[in-house]
């Protein structure tokens, strides 16, 4: 536990003061990350009284997959669960139950099979190939552009074919459901201790409910052309349904059906259920992605030894020919190309590691408890256990080097010092309540690289005054949706890579 302990403040001074040290928009990962050091064996408790129960911080790979075991029963807390059921206008996967929680995601796990996502990839390359049409229009400009907006138009389309079986056509046109997305992403809040302002808002409740009213408007219809369509399809037509919704839909009037009714109606609780969920997939699908797209091109953009190694790789593997018309024609004939990528995955993995948009919480009990590298057992009843992979991700006990974006790690050898060791990056957490488009993401942010890298050159564009976090300006920022996201909305100027 830190040293300064207050009887009316536990540790708040403690974390104020590590974060006074960092910019006032820098993500709370950071100040994790400075308030561990002490702590070499990867657990201790902090106290935030009267903001929050205690916290178990977990910064070591001993504890995180002791703690896996666990991760289908233990719920996140009420201050996170509250707030999650408001952004998704109720219960969705991210805070059900586990019986709850067991039926939706065997609901969608088919959805989220690596057969399907590898058929499915012409089509986010299609999608990506829109967002190098948007680039192309920026270098002709020449203007200088905050990057994550339309990163994040392109994941949200994305989300859209892998949710409701369509494009959204944000890239193109303002989509109402996305702008919802965004909307509410922005007014969320998770802790008065950490986002004071959100959360004190006067106008963030009215926020909530009408974004809520609109996704119940937007989505709802949407659930009920595609109920209707999906009543109305044939036996083989059914066999090709994949995405989210329809193969939801198509679960729920089969099993009508085997009950001896035909539906001509949803149940209001699985519509709402169901509304909950794609809520969830398209806020956590576009912001995390649309988040990392801009931090891969930011450490490659910034270490140009890595992006030369990234093109050959690219060049070896889909010709030197670097149309988007030639990419998308050999990813229509094979798909599979996509997983002879080690350098480009590598590229992704580190990026993640240094730039985790998000981190995991869970309620403790008294049957849980939790090992140091020492063995020492942390007791969590009552207690919240916060794995915060930020801090995790840059211990260098588990990595050397923390700070710097080393591709090769995930190349290294067993035995190597690079090597990392097993459980010590998580992005998207382990178990059985893991990341469920993984697999989605990956070949995504594949696809985006494979695009854009070989066409385009980027640029940061920060201001010589912008603040900095271990000698980056493009840190990551907190209170500014559901997970963390570039600074700033990472500005850079783009132009035609000047290859030989």
């Amino acid at each position: 536990m830190p040293v300064n302990h207050s009887f009316l403040w536990g540790h708040l001074q403690n974390l104020g003061e590590i974060q006074r040290s960092f910019p006032a928009t820098a993500g709370i990962g950071y100040t994790v990350t400075e308030l561990a050091k002490p702590f070499t064996n990867g657990l201790f408790y902090i106290d935030t009284w009267p903001f929050s129960d205690p916290m178990l911080v977990v910064n070591t790979p001993t504890a995180a997959n002791a703690l896996q075991k666990y991760s289908s029963a233990l719920l996140k807390p009420d201050d996170v669960n509250g707030p999650l059921n408001t952004l998704c206008a109720g219960s969705s996967m991210m805070t059900m139950p586990e019986d709850q929680w067991k039926q939706w995601r065997l609901l969608f796990n088919p959805s989220f099979s690596i057969t399907y996502l590898t058929e499915l990839a012409p089509t986010v390359a299609n999608e990506v190939s829109i967002f190098c049409e948007k680039l192309r229009d920026i270098v002709k400009k020449g203007k200088r552009i905050e990057l994550e907006p339309l990163a994040s138009r392109l994941t949200i389309d994305v989300v859209g074919r892998i949710s409701f079986g369509e494009s959204m056509n944000h890239q193109r046109n303002d989509n109402p459901i996305a702008a919802t997305v965004r909307s509410q992403a922005m007014w969320i809040s998770f802790n008065s201790v950490v986002e004071p302002w959100t959360t004190l808002n006067p106008r963030r409740p009215f926020m909530n409910w009408y974004n809520n009213r609109l996704f119940k408007k937007y989505i709802g219809a949407v659930v009920d052309r595609r109920f209707a369509e999906v009543r109305a399809s044939s036996i083989s037509e059914k066999a090709k349904t994949k995405a989210l919704l329809p193969k939801a839909l198509e679960h729920y009037i089969s099993n009508a059906r085997t009950n001896g009714s035909s539906p001509d109606h949803l149940d209001p609780g699985f519509k709402s259920s169901l509304i909950s969920n794609m809520i969830i997939f398209m806020v956590a699908g576009h912001e995390t992605s649309s988040t990392t797209i801009c931090m891969c091109i930011h450490s490659l953009a910034t270490n140009p030894e890595y992006l030369a190694r990234l093109r050959a790789e690219h060049d070896a593997v889909f010709g030197t020919d670097i149309s988007t018309s030639h990419i998308m024609s050999m990813v229509q004939q094979e798909p599979e190309r996509l997983n002879k990528l080690p350098y480009t995955l590598a590229v992704i993995k580190e990026t993640l590691r240094l730039y985790p948009p998000v981190a995991g919480i869970r309620s403790g009990t008294p049957d849980v408890n939790l090992p140091d590298d020492s063995g020492k057992l942390f007791p969590t009843a009552g207690i919240k256990i916060w794995t915060v992979h930020a801090a995790l991700h840059r211990n260098e006990k588990y990595w050397p080097e923390p700070n710097t974006f080393i591709p090769d790690r995930w190349l290294a050898k067993e035995g190597d010092r690079l090597h990392p060791i097993k459980g010590a990056w998580r992005p998207f957490e382990h178990g059985s309540r893991n990341c469920i488009g993984q697999a989605l993401a990956l070949i995504e942010l594949k696809l985006v690289l494979i695009m854009i890298m070989r066409e385009f050159d980027f640029e940061p564009a920060y201001a010589e005054d912008d603040s900095e976090v271990f000698g980056n300006k493009a840190f990551l920022a907190g209170n500014q949706g559901v997970g963390e996201v570039p600074y700033k909305g990472y500005p850079v100027r783009v132009k035609t890579a000047n290859r030989p």
